[in-house]
């Protein structure tokens, strides 16, 4: 599973993880962190958040690592939406000028 989230392959990361559960495996701790270094590095941080919640689900406790790399992960994309939102403001100013 860490083999793929090195080649930013998000969504066999998360095959992986559902074939785990589909055939009675228990994913432990570090299978959900290699689930979230998948997906910040694809930048998909509403399922990282839904990863932390099913593993409160699944009785897996986050550890430091899940939370640094999902509160990692949302304030890549906080600053990402206020670079694009201050865009926005300089195109529009731009064009009523």
């Amino acid at each position: 599973m860490t083999s793929c989230t090195r080649g930013a392959q998000w969504q066999l990361v998360l095959v992986s993880l559902q074939q785990m559960q589909e055939q009675r495996l228990v994913a432990d701790l570090i299978n959900y962190n290699a689930v979230l270094c998948a997906l910040k590095d694809a930048s998909q941080w509403q399922l990282s958040l839904h990863m932390l919640t099913e593993m409160l689900k699944t009785s897996v406790i986050p550890d430091v690592i899940s939370y640094s790399v999902a509160g990692q992960h949302l304030a890549t994309e906080k600053k990402a939406r206020l670079v694009c939102h201050k865009s926005l403001s300089v195109f529009r100013t731009v064009k009523t000028s």
